[in-house]
């Protein structure tokens, strides 16, 4: 008798077992196609995010979400308003995020772009500047929710801002020794005739020093929907990358650097 007992659980253990599996398998594919947006929060980058939905990191991520008929939603926001919209999950991700920069988010495999950190300084002041050594002791500028410190270990008096144009100011006046910012805002700021003629810069009197390479990733909020999401990220996008699709997107839009 108790050995009859004995394989009549056995039997419903592994029927149990067998339900439990086959439940896994049906409840993955459900839950993934139940996503059928990613909303994003990022601050607003010329020919990257702009606020109309066109730019580079747009339609890269449009494009690879597409690929599992996942609409993409945004935000223009300031970028440490983005990072904390995530953190409070009032969206699945912040765009442009370096990696490991917030030790509460999630992060894919794959970036999707790299900054070029550069350092901005008048070229009479430090004409023996020799790259990211050459920050120990400066007085330096950048801005605020942009964690560049997690990064350079120089010891560094800093000062965070909300503004470019501010930051360019204190450089011009001598109020900070170097401004960091991504190259391509750099140039975006100091291209401009308006501007340099508005705050008295004048590009020949000072240096473009390449600091870092960094790689941009979407952040994620720490639930099971971003897990979801950063494995169709991950699946996908090494698709569109094959298939020649970032490269073209790059060229459209005149991007120097490929970082693939």
């Amino acid at each position: 008798m108790l050995s009859s007992l004995c394989k009549r659980k056995l039997q419903l253990i592994s029927a149990l077992s067998a339900l439990t599996a086959l439940l896994s398998i049906v409840t993955v594919p459900a839950w993934s196609q139940s996503i059928k947006s990613i909303k994003l929060a990022t601050e607003e980058w010329e020919d990257n995010t702009n606020a109309d939905g066109s730019g580079s990191f747009f339609e890269i991520i449009e494009a690879t979400f597409a690929m599992s008929d996942i609409k993409m939603e945004f935000v223009i926001v300031p970028y440490e308003r983005s990072v904390e919209m995530t953190r409070n999950g009032e969206v699945d991700a912040w765009v442009a995020a370096y990696d490991e920069e917030e030790d509460f988010a999630l992060f894919p495999e794959w970036h999707f772009d790299a900054d070029i950190v550069t350092a901005v300084y008048k070229t009479s002041r430090f004409p023996d500047f020799d790259g990211i050594d050459s920050l120990n002791g400066k007085i330096v500028s950048w801005i605020r929710g942009y964690a560049y410190d997690e990064y350079i270990e120089e010891d560094m008096q800093v000062y965070r801002l909300d503004k470019r144009t501010s930051a360019m100011e204190m450089l011009v006046r001598d109020r900070i020794d170097i401004y960091l910012d991504a190259q391509a805002e750099i140039g975006v700021m100091t291209e401009d005739p308006d501007f340099n003629q508005k705050i008295k810069f004048n590009p020949d009197s000072y240096e473009f020093h390449e600091i870092l390479r960094l790689k941009l990733f979407l952040a994620f909020s720490d639930t099971p929907r971003s897990r979801e999401l950063i494995k169709i990220w991950d699946e996908n996008f090494p698709k569109l990358l094959e298939s020649g699709e970032v490269q073209r997107i790059y060229n459209e839009y005149e991007v120097e650097t490929y970082p693939f």
